[in-house]
């Protein structure tokens, strides 16, 4: 941190060494992640049909609602 000498400088290299920015990055990235995998589906060359989409939908809310970050980070909304 020495060889940063401006005050935006040390402002961004104090937020990135911040173990908790870390956590909402992966907090983040579990929460987006199943939508990607479904906008790419639909996003692609070979248009899928709309009972499969509904399907991959479906399959990505029970992912996310499942992962432990998620259930942790509503109890945490919920204690707000």
């Amino acid at each position: 941190m020495k060889d940063v000498k401006s005050n935006k400088g040390k402002d961004a290299t104090a937020i990135i060494l911040n173990p908790t920015f870390w956590k909402d990055i992966k907090l983040t990235i579990s929460v987006f992640e199943p939508l990607v995998k479904v906008l790419r589906l639909v996003d692609g060359d070979v248009k899928p049909s709309m009972g499969f989409l509904f399907g991959e939908l479906l399959k990505a809310k029970r992912e996310e609602m499942l992962s432990p970050v998620t259930r942790m980070s509503l109890l945490l909304l919920r204690r707000r």
